[in-house]
């Protein structure tokens, strides 16, 4: 009698764990697989173990000491311990030169180009400056939503009265920068300089920003040879700085080695 009533408390536990197993094997769960199995479960394939790697399949997730794949637009993974090593976008990781999430956009043709990086719309804006001064802003271009280019000169620091212009250019940003805006073109009245500092502000925006530290307005004369604005500073969503000259501006800062790596590229690759 004392083993059928034993026989008799322990039947539910029992039937309660071959329950639980039918239903663990339904959903593909793996966790108790021996380390090395590899096992099909709910949209993709598994591998388990210390150090294993997984790929492809729906409704993944990271595991200790095992990777189970994500797959799909998601990408592919590869796993060391457990952790993602790269993670793709629209397809497999290593399919491209950089995974895109990983890599600054730029407005250059054909380098990592996204809705993040607006090119430039050709757009201007102008404003008649006298001897009192005055301000031009450019707004309305998917790079100026919310915060437009602005500049103001001060009273007396144009040297003679005419029409200031700001263009958004369709140019591309200089090589050997990431860049955080088109390339703007300030021109003044014909013949007419700039006799005292002008106060300018450029928005910037970029899907990454690895050397933040470095981003600053450049200028040119010639839209070719780039210097720093050595003022210029970060402000909320914007940067400013003192202009001295009339001429071709952006906001960026020079590539790093980090930039280049994340993109896939090295120092002096295309």
């Amino acid at each position: 009698m004392t083993t059928n009533r034993s026989w008799n408390e322990n039947l539910p536990l029992a039937l309660f764990l071959v329950a639980f197993g039918a239903w663990m094997a339904g959903c593909g769960r793996t966790d108790l697989l021996p380390a090395g199995e590899v096992s099909s479960g709910n949209g993709g394939t598994q591998a388990i173990g210390s150090g294993g790697s997984g790929g492809g399949g729906g409704g993944g997730s990271t595991q200790s000491g095992s990777m189970i794949g994500a797959g799909g637009s998601g990408g592919a993974f590869s796993a060391t311990g457990g952790s993602p090593a790269l993670l793709g976008t629209g397809g497999r990781a290593d399919a491209g030169p950089f995974s895109g999430t990983a890599c600054p956009c730029s407005r250059r043709p054909g380098e990592n180009n996204s809705f993040m990086c607006p090119v430039g719309t050709g757009q201007s804006a102008s404003a008649s400056i006298g001897t009192k001064g005055g301000t031009v802003t450019l707004n309305g271009t998917p790079s100026t939503v919310g915060v437009p280019v602005t500049l103001t000169i001060a009273t007396n620091a144009l040297s003679q009265s005419g029409t200031v212009t700001i263009t958004e250019t369709t140019l591309a940003p200089p090589a050997g920068y990431v860049d955080e805006s088109p390339v703007y073109d300030i021109e003044g009245p014909a013949g007419a300089t700039l006799v005292g500092p002008a106060a300018v502000s450029i928005p910037s925006q970029n899907n990454l920003r690895i050397g933040s530290l470095q981003l600053s307005i450049y200028t040119s004369a010639d839209g070719i040879a780039y210097s720093r604005i050595q003022d210029s500073y970060i402000n909320a969503g914007f940067l400013q700085g003192s202009l001295s000259k009339f001429g071709f501006l952006f906001a960026g800062y020079p590539q790093t080695a980090a930039d280049l790596a994340a993109c896939g590229m090295t120092v002096g690759s295309p």
